[in-house]
This record gives structure tokens, C-alpha cells and sequence, in this order.
């Protein structure tokens, strides 16, 4: 699948589950979680290199600085003045007791995550609570590791 192709899917899916995207639910005083509609309305600021044909699909930029990119292929965070980058097939799982430690991905103004890489990596991003969260963690990391898009995650068209 081509990653155009998988963007409209993507965005078509979270239309369907969350409605209007620019009022998406979140505990934050203010969503500064994008999702976009058009590509064309992303502004890269040449904060990551992207992977040949990889589109965006959100971004969110946190008052204090912390900033997460996701595209059709890869996250990528400024945390805590860190870049850090993964292709969805490299997630093995979340931080259960750090994300525990973060309580409930509904609650707070926004959500910490912590994921553990089959490099033995580590990868850090926040954002805003509610549906941006599970948006991203449940959505595009879960559903693209495993697939839930055809061949996505993987890397290839």
C-alpha cells in the first residue's frame, strides 16, 4: 500500500472513531494535537528526516517544548530536549509501571509514554490527553506494528 493511500485510510479511521479532529476531547486547556486532513498543511521545520514517501498524519506541540510527529511510518519526539525516532515495526512494548505511574490515559492534561524498542532502545513522547493520546498509542502505534492497515508499519509500499 502506498503511503497516500494509507494516510486517507488512517485519517478516514479517525474521522469514523473520534469525529471532528480539530475538536477532539482532551483534558488539556487547549488541543495542541493536529491531525492533518491535508498534507499539504504540515510545516516539517526540518525537525526529522523522514523515510522516502513517509507522510504525517499528527503532530503535537506541548507548551514546554516537547513536540511528537507521526507519519505513515515512524514517530518521531523532542522530549526533554532529545530527538528521538522509531519505525512502528521497531515498538515491542509500552512501560507498564511508567505508564502506570502516569495514571490513566483519560486523565491529566496530557499523557507521557515510554515504549521499549527490540533494539533495547528506549522512546519517549508527550501529548495530549484523552483521544490525542489514545490516538496515537492504540491507533497508529498498536494498529501499525500489528498490521491493522495491511502491510503498514514495515516500511514498505
Amino acid at each position: 500500500m502506498k503511503d497516500y493511500e494509507m494516510h486517507k485510510l488512517i485519517v478516514d479511521n479517525l474521522i469514523s472513531r473520534y469525529g471532528d479532529l480539530k475538536k477532539m476531547k482532551t483534558n488539556n486547556d487547549a488541543l495542541n494535537t493536529n491531525v492533518f486532513l491535508n498534507i499539504a498543511d504540515f510545516n516539517s521545520n526540518n525537525r526529522f528526516d523522514f523515510l522516502d514517501n513517509e507522510l504525517p498524519i499528527l503532530d503535537c506541540k506541548c507548551k514546554n517544548g516537547n513536540y511528537i510527529l507521526a507519519t505513515t511510518q515512524s514517530l518521531y519526539s523532542l522530549f526533554e530536549g532529545k530527538k528521538y525516532s522509531m519505525k512502528y515495526k521497531e515498538f515491542l512494548n509500552s512501560d507498564k509501571s511508567y505508564f502506570s505511574s502516569n495514571k490513566e490515559i483519560a486523565e491529566g492534561k496530557t499523557k507521557v509514554f515510554k515504549y521499549n524498542l527490540k533494539s533495547g532502545e528506549v522512546f519517549f513522547y508527550e501529548i495530549d490527553s484523552f483521544y490525542p493520546a489514545d490516538i496515537v498509542h492504540n491507533q497508529l502505534v498498536l494498529s501499525m506494528r500489528f498490521n491493522k492497515y495491511g502491510n503498514s508499519g514495515n516500511g514498505t509500499d
